[in-house]
């Protein structure tokens, strides 16, 4: 299965090498999924876009795969269902190694008493390191085998075309041979750049989260369920904190709103107590 496919616009080109060393090109449309203008919006285009990408990709194996085996005159296209059957089972795996597998890392870290709980940044940060370690392993790993070395020198070979193509060079080996493997759009150098961007911003988020949602610090078990309006009035108190620990992780029930709220009550509280 030896080729490359570039995409303009809407349309895609595929050239692969067969057996007998002539090189076939095919010219077919990009298939979408984000026809309609909304799914091409911020925030909204990624998940069709990658989705899109993955079929184009394995109908564009698959073509080159039937090209490797012309000889045999009953091999074909995969059809629809197993095409999906391939992209769910792709998308199952990549999720098992690079979600569930660093989560389980990271209990396991926990369970040594290297990291803090499920909500604590120490934890979130040991989870991005395994997946960014994970994925470079990966990458790394399959490298080894043969077949996946040749496809990633065709992919060095593109990003070298692709230059020559944008400075106006000519478009042969020669004219190529001079500019880099390496491109700034490249799509797995785009990935590692989300995935590190993604592992910080998550732990950030998560971290500002767990903040939130811990109980006040200085105030004692009575003031966590009774505020400063509580006290005065001699009733009163916060839902689902009786009996809580200061300074302790907060009930599952005790959402967000209250948690702000008990800040109030107690910065209100401080307040009142220095006039």
């Amino acid at each position: 299965m030896e080729g490359v496919m570039m995409r303009d616009r809407e349309r895609l080109a595929i050239a692969v090498r067969k057996p007998g060393g002539d090189i076939l090109l095919d010219v077919r449309p990009w298939f979408t999924l984000a026809a309609a203008k909304w799914l091409r919006r911020p925030l909204v285009r990624g998940f069709p876009i990658l989705l899109e990408t993955l079929v184009n990709g394995i109908k564009a194996l698959n073509f080159s795969a039937k090209v490797a085996v012309e000889e045999d005159e009953e091999a074909g296209e995969i059809g629809p269902w197993a095409m999906g059957l391939t992209l769910a089972a792709s998308i199952g795996f990549a999720l098992l190694l690079f979600v569930v597998t660093p989560h389980l890392f990271s209990l396991g870290m926990k369970a040594l008493g290297l990291s803090g709980g499920v909500e604590a940044l120490s934890f979130h940060v040991w989870d991005g390191l395994f997946k960014m370690v994970l994925f470079v392993g990966y990458i790394a790993a399959i490298s080894f085998l043969p077949d996946i070395r040749r496809v990633f020198q065709y992919h060095g070979a593109e990003h070298k075309v692709i230059w020559a193509f944008e400075q106006g060079a000519e478009l042969s080996p020669a004219g190529a041979r001079s500019f880099s493997r390496l491109h700034p759009r490249c799509g797995t150098a785009f990935l590692l750049f989300v995935l590190a961007i993604s592992i910080v911003l998550y732990c950030l988020s998560r971290a500002l989260a767990a903040d939130l949602l811990r109980a006040p610090d200085g105030l004692d078990q009575a003031d966590l369920h009774r505020g400063p309006e509580a006290r005065a009035h001699g009733a009163g108190e916060l839902p689902g904190l009786r009996g809580h620990q200061a300074g302790g992780p907060v009930p599952h029930e005790y959402r967000l709103p209250d948690a702000v709220r008990a800040r109030a009550f107690h910065a209100d509280a401080h307040h009142q107590g220095t006039r």
